[in-house]
């Protein structure tokens, strides 16, 4: 596993899985344009990626945002992380 684990304590469900994921960037502090393929099913009308469409119920996403590192290709850092 590369990165650190970030335990939310949440249950995310959906039968729309692209508006799940998009829920999901959205606590890390991820934005849509990040993460393309994200974007492009989006786009492609697989799924919602638009929040003001994407119905949330239980706690507000501004109370669950959590900010996860970005991961990085850097060769050094994925080296220090894989013999650690």
């Amino acid at each position: 596993m590369v990165g650190r684990p970030v335990d939310l304590g949440l249950l995310l469900a959906s039968a729309d899985m692209i508006a799940v994921e998009r829920v999901c960037l959205e606590i890390m502090g991820f934005g849509l344009d990040e993460v393309e393929y994200l974007k492009m099913a989006g786009e492609q009308g697989l799924g919602r990626t638009d929040l003001d469409r994407i119905e949330i119920v239980g706690e507000e996403l501004a109370g669950v945002r959590r900010p996860f590192e970005r991961f990085s290709f850097d060769p050094a850092l994925l080296v220090h992380v894989v013999k650690s």
